[in-house]
C-alpha cells in the first residue's frame, strides 16, 4: 500500500499532492498497491469536499493526527522565527512542482498573474503568492474551523510511506516544514512514487 499522510484539505500543497495520487494510483493498483491519502481534516467538511471534487483516490480523515504520530511524521513547533521564515521565503516553481504537467501548470498561473511579464515565470516568487495561486489552481472555500486547524497545524509535516503486506514499511519520505522550501510544497514525483512502487512489487 501506498499510505501518504497529509496536513489537511486547508493546505493547497496537500490539494495538489492528492490530485496528483488521482493519476497515478492506476499504475499502482497494475502493480498490486493500493494508495490511501490520509488528512488531517474533520470528517464532515471532508465528505462534503470529495462529493463535489471527486479526487480519484480513497481519502481517510484524520482529525487527531493519529496516523501522523503512528508514523513519527514531523511536526516542528510553530516559533514566531519559523513564522518569519515563511513570511520572507521565496519559492522557486522547479522545487515545488510534482510533474511537469504540474510545473506547466504553475508557469502558466504566474505568467496569468505577473504584474511585470518581463520577469519571467523562472524566477522565484514570493511564498504568499505561490499559495494565493495554489488556491487558485485548487481550490478550497475555508471554513472558520479550517481557519484555525491552519494557524495550528501549518508546521504539520508530511510523508508517503510504501507498507509490505505484513505492514512493515519499505519505502518513505517525509517533508519536514523546518526544511525550506522544500518541506513546504515538494513531495516526491509520479516517477519516484512509481519506481519505488515497482521495486517493492518485484
Amino acid at each position: 500500500m501506498l499510505l501518504t499522510i497529509n496536513r489537511g484539505l486547508w493546505c493547497s500543497f496537500c490539494r495538489r499532492h492528492i490530485v496528483q495520487l488521482g493519476r497515478i494510483r492506476g499504475p499502482l493498483k497494475q502493480l498490486g498497491i493500493e494508495t490511501l491519502a490520509v488528512i488531517a481534516s474533520e470528517l464532515e467538511p471532508s465528505r462534503l469536499y470529495v462529493r463535489h471534487r471527486p479526487l480519484g483516490v480513497p481519502l481517510a480523515a484524520d482529525p487527531d493526527q493519529v496516523t501522523h504520530r503512528a508514523y513519527g511524521v514531523p511536526r516542528p513547533p510553530l516559533t514566531f522565527e519559523f513564522e518569519q521564515a515563511i513570511g520572507k521565503m521565496h519559492v522557486d516553481l522547479q522545487d515545488v512542482a510534482v510533474s511537469r504537467a504540474d510545473l506547466a501548470e504553475l508557469r502558466a498561473a504566474v505568467q496569468a498573474t505577473e504584474a511585470d511579464p518581463a520577469a519571467g515565470p523562472d524566477r522565484p516568487i514570493p511564498v504568499w503568492d505561490f499559495i494565493f495561486m495554489q488556491r487558485k489552481l485548487y481550490p478550497y472555500e475555508m471554513s472558520e474551523r479550517d481557519q484555525r486547524e491552519w494557524a495550528r497545524n501549518k508546521a504539520l509535516g508530511t510523508g508517503q510511506f510504501l507498507v509490505d503486506r505484513e505492514g512493515v514499511v519499505r519505502w518513505s519520505a517525509a517533508q519536514q516544514m523546518t526544511d525550506l522550501p522544500a518541506g513546504l510544497g515538494n513531495y516526491p514525483s509520479e516517477t519516484q512514487l512509481l519506481v519505488a512502487a515497482r521495486a517493492l512489487a518485484r
